[in-house]
Parts: structure tokens; C-alpha cells; sequence
């Protein structure tokens, strides 16, 4: 960038090929679809890459980004939500030649090649400064700026309009009453104010900004780190309002203290408590975050600690509750039992919660959990289901932890002997699920960068 731009913060460094590529299939190199389905792009500016004309250097904005799935004739994937995205500025020749190898098709260029990228970091102030930066080169930005996670100037809004806005960009449908929690909380607000005023009252840019970016920082973090898929699969909504509060206080936590937050969260969520969604334990909660980042975690911790459940314990509370269950089977990227095609989860989710399983139930057994098995999927009878399982394949059957020999005994008619096969099978995977996200047994003390001491002035080193 040219020095007429100091307030933008970038980096030039030189990526592997590979790992470029990497970031493609995974979702951290964000791409629009309307990209994606521009065939000069894909086609002809590829030609002069091929021949060694030197690309314009691939420019990248890096921020958040929330789950995605896409589906076009060049590109397919389902991108989880990231909190350090590279969303695409500059570089249609560099998309080109992505786009050719990371779909399979022969390799056009050695993947061991270095790319030359410019990472632009900061708020929407270095965004600007970048684009404005690109309109002097006479470059149009490869990613509309309506693709971007940008907003520029606004009169504000209510939370109405925050919640219409958070509620499109793929972390599910929020409600209006706690978002107005949420921005009680990032405002000091007392939570026990009477919602409907907070709900009509416009806010100010600047609030309207700070709280829109604290949410869809705080439900990053709950679908990139926590595993929950939507927000409609949070147990509690008291966890979106500290989050807020937290991701607001600390926009860019240290990683090691958001793999922290991640074991607070579950072991608090498989903890037995009886006043979750009282305003005492959220005030309580609350009022561990302050401005200190690693103190706010370590009290969250604390506040959180619990005798740790048995294995049992933990599969029963998940089996029990469908919201934990749905985390659990979401981490298993379930596919359609006919077409073999993951499920787009971010529309799933937004279904009544009804329509979000389909049960198998074991002829005659009473009505409960013990005589069933439930399967994330689109809606289905259970019979169609059953038939589909039997003829599907084996990465659909893993999809949904299926073993071979439930689908032998569902093969064989055996109803109660494919159940049992496959809640078998789905309690050991909940127990290493839960386990590993809520690391009973691990030492909590935060990051190294917590115990540094400052120096007093004059006194000895």
C-alpha cells in the first residue's frame, strides 16, 4: 500500500501454493458465489496466468466470517464459521488457478509455489483505505462489496434491524429479546430492565456498530470453537450475552483463552444447575468480565466449576437435550441418506425443532429414549429413511455413526438390534465429544502472556 494510506495495517508475505488452497476448501479463504459462477473468471483469465504473465498481487482482507454452504457448477463446499478469514480483495488470475486444482481437475500449476499476499488487517477503516487503494489501480475488488462484512456509515438502527441483519448471515434466527440482553450487557445495562423499551429505542452508530460487532463476533466463536452449528441449538441464551459483553471488551482474544472459553462453556453446559435462565446467574456471569481478558476468563472458569460428571452422566444430558445432541451429530457433517449431499445446516436449523431428527423406534417399545435412535436429517419418514441407510454408502453411514453391523441388522429387518448397535455407537461418541471440548482433566491457566509483568521505572532488571 502506498504511504498515503498509514492507517492501513498489512502484511506481504509469501504462501505456499498448497496452503492457499488449504484455505479455499476449508472456508478461510472466503470467495463470493457469484464469483464462483463467473466463467471468464474461471476460464479465460486463467490463460494468461498459464503462460507466465505475472498476476496482480493476491490482496485479502482478513476478518470474520460466518458459516456458509455453497452450490455452483464450478464449486461446492460447506465453509464453518472463521474467525480470521481471508476474504478476497484483488487476484481473479490467483482464483483462477485455485479453482482448477482445488476442484480435482489436472493440475495447472505446482502446488509447492509460492504466493505472493498482501493481508490487509484492521476494522472497516483499513477496508476502505484498501479499496480506495484498488479504485487508484482502476481494479474493481474480485468480492462485491455487499459480499464483504462490511457496513459503512448508517443513521443507526433498533434491535430489530441488528437482529434482521445478524439473523442473514448464517448463524441462524436471533431473538429480539436477547439480543436487547446482549446489548444491555455490552452497555453496563441493568438486565433486569423492562425489554420492550430497549427493543423500540433506536441506537446511535456507534452503539449500533460495537453491538453488531460483539454478537457476530461472539456466535463466530460459538460455531468455529464451541461447535454449536446455530444459534438455535444454544442451550441457554445467558451464553450469548456474556460472550457479547466478553467479545466486546476483548475483540481479539488470545487463542489459548478462547480454547478456555470453549471448556467453560460445556462443562457448564453438562453441569447440573437450576437457574441458568435466572437473571441472577446471568448478572452473576456477567460480572466476571471486565477489562482484564485473562482475568475474565479464568473468573468465568470459576464461576463455572462444577463436580465433573461421569460419562454416563454426560451422555444422558445429551441424549436428553436435543439442542446437545444436535451440536453432537452437526460435528459429524451429516449427509442426505439418498443423495449422499451434505446438509446445508445453517438452513436446517432454522426449521421447528420437530422437523430437525428423524426416529427410528424399536416396534412396541415404550415411548422414551431407550426404544429409539435419532438421525440429523431432512424431513423423512422413518421408513424411507431405514431404506435409504440400507443402500448408502459407507461415508454416509459415518456421517450419520452408523456401524456395519447396524446397517446388517437393519438389513436383516432386526429394528431393536440396529438401535442398540447405533446409540451404542453414538454414546462413544459423545463421550469423546463432550470430553474433548470440555477437558475435565486439563490445566486451565491462561496464556503465557498473562504473567508478564510490566517494568517499574528506575527500578533493577
Amino acid at each position: 500500500m502506498e504511504a498515503s494510506t498509514p492507517e492501513v495495517s498489512h502484511e506481504l508475505a509469501l504462501v505456499p501454493l498448497a496452503d492457499v488452497i488449504e484455505r479455499l476448501r476449508s472456508g478461510s479463504l472466503r470467495v463470493a458465489e457469484e464469483v464462483l459462477r463467473r466463467r471468464a473468471v474461471n476460464e479465460e483469465s486463467v490463460e494468461g496466468f498459464l503462460r507466465g504473465l505475472p498476476p496482480p498481487l493476491l490482496t485479502v482482507w482478513e476478518h470474520g466470517a460466518p458459516a456458509v454452504t455453497l452450490h455452483t457448477a464450478w464449486w461446492s463446499g460447506a465453509w464453518t464459521a472463521r474467525e480470521d478469514a481471508w476474504w478476497l480483495l484483488d487476484g481473479a488470475e490467483w482464483v483462477a488457478a485455485l479453482l482448477r486444482v482445488a476442484s480435482r481437475a489436472p493440475p495447472l500449476v505446482d502446488d509447492g509455489r509460492l504466493i505472493p499476499v498482501c493481508v490487509v488487517r484492521g476494522g472497516h477503516g483499513s477496508l476502505r483505505a484498501a479499496l480506495e487503494h484498488l479504485r487508484r489501480l482502476k481494479r474493481a475488488p474480485v468480492t462485491a462489496i455487499t459480499q464483504l462484512p462490511f457496513r459503512g456509515r448508517t443513521a443507526g438502527g433498533t434491535i430489530a434491524d441488528l437482529v434482521a441483519s445478524l439473523s442473514q448471515q448464517g448463524f441462524g434466527e436471533l431473538d429480539v429479546p436477547l439480543v436487547a440482553r446482549c446489548v444491555t450487557a455490552i452497555v453496563d445495562g441493568d438486565q433486569g430492565g423492562p425489554l420492550q423499551k430497549q427493543v423500540d429505542r433506536p441506537m446511535d452508530t456507534k452503539l449500533y456498530d460495537r453491538s453488531a460487532s460483539a454478537l457476530q463476533r461472539a456466535l463466530v466463536f460459538l460455531q468455529g470453537r464451541a461447535r454449536v452449528p446455530n444459534v438455535a441449538v444454544l442451550p441457554y441464551g445467558l451464553y450469548l450475552v456474556v460472550l457479547a459483553r466478553f467479545f466486546h471488551k476483548h475483540p481479539s482474544p488470545h487463542a489459548r483463552n478462547q480454547m478456555l472459553l470453549t471448556r467453560w462453556y460445556w462443562r457448564d453446559v453438562l453441569a447440573a444447575h437450576e437457574d441458568r435462565g435466572a437473571a441472577m446467574a446471568i448478572r452473576r456471569m456477567q460480572g466476571c468480565v471486565t477489562d482484564d481478558e485473562h482475568a475474565s476468563v479464568q473468573a468465568l472458569l470459576q464461576q463455572g466449576r462444577a463436580p465433573r460428571p461421569t460419562a454416563e452422566q454426560c451422555w444422558g444430558r445429551v441424549r436428553a437435550n436435543p439442542k446437545l445432541l444436535a451440536s453432537a451429530l452437526a460435528a459429524l457433517a451429516p449427509r442426505d441418506a439418498t443423495s449422499g449431499d451434505q446438509i446445508p445446516l445453517a438452513g436446517h436449523f432454522n426449521r421447528p425443532r420437530k422437523h430437525w431428527f428423524v426416529r427410528i423406534v424399536v416396534p412396541g417399545a415404550a415411548d422414551g429414549p431407550s426404544g429409539s435412535t435419532l438421525f440429523l436429517h431432512r424431513p423423512s419418514t422413518a421408513q424411507a429413511f431405514a431404506r435409504a441407510l440400507v443402500e448408502a454408502s459407507s461415508e454416509v453411514l459415518t456421517s450419520h455413526d452408523v456401524p456395519e453391523p447396524a446397517r446388517d441388522a437393519l438389513r436383516s429387518g432386526d429394528i431393536a438390534g440396529f438401535v442398540a448397535l447405533r446409540e451404542a455407537a453414538l454414546q462413544e461418541r459423545v463421550t469423546r465429544f463432550t470430553e474433548f471440548l470440555a477437558s475435565w482433566g486439563a490445566p486451565d491457566r491462561p496464556p503465557i502472556a498473562a504473567f508478564r509483568v510490566a517494568e517499574t521505572p528506575g527500578r533493577p532488571t
